[in-house]
């Protein structure tokens, strides 16, 4: 669908995911517009629509000390993902983030504690990779590709 010349796809959600927003104005008309912590972690549950992890991981990044980590580990919850939990720790440990111990067990209940899986897709990044025991992640995606989008200082 093409509003104002942008694409734009509509993407179905499962009720339960529908949470986190507000009412904002854009363009002059109200509109519900997605929290911040609920943009990061819808990004994550659907990577592919969103410019992919490495995009999801720069966001992450510079969008750090605006993000209230209570509500994103919360939210994280309401998903009812272990991935998506997985993914978030792996993330926030990579990039070195302070979460602190409650934010830390909130998603480690989240993530369970069996499941392994990958942090990109396998059918565009492949199976190989580091495996991180903490989170059960396989980071199967390079690092010059991950820290593409992240400028080091």
């Amino acid at each position: 669908m093409l509003v104002r010349d942008k694409e734009y796809r509509l993407v179905r959600q499962s009720s339960y995911k529908f949470f986190g927003w507000n009412e904002g104005d854009a363009y002059g008309s109200r509109v519900n517009m997605a929290q911040p912590e609920k943009t990061i972690l819808d990004c994550l549950d659907r990577a592919g629509y969103s410019g992919d992890i490495p995009e999801i991981f720069a966001m992450l990044a510079h969008s750090f000390s605006r993000l209230d980590l209570g509500k994103l580990a919360d939210y994280a919850a309401q998903f009812k993902s272990q991935a998506l939990a997985q993914r978030l720790g792996y993330l926030l440990d990579v990039l070195k983030l302070p979460m602190g111990d409650t934010i830390r067990d909130g998603l480690f209940a989240t993530s369970g504690s069996k499941s392994k899986c990958y942090l990109g897709q396998p059918s565009r990044w492949g199976t190989g990779g580091h495996y991180h025991p903490t989170w059960r992640v396989v980071n199967n995606i390079p690092n010059q590709e991950l820290f593409a989008e992240i400028e080091v200082r």
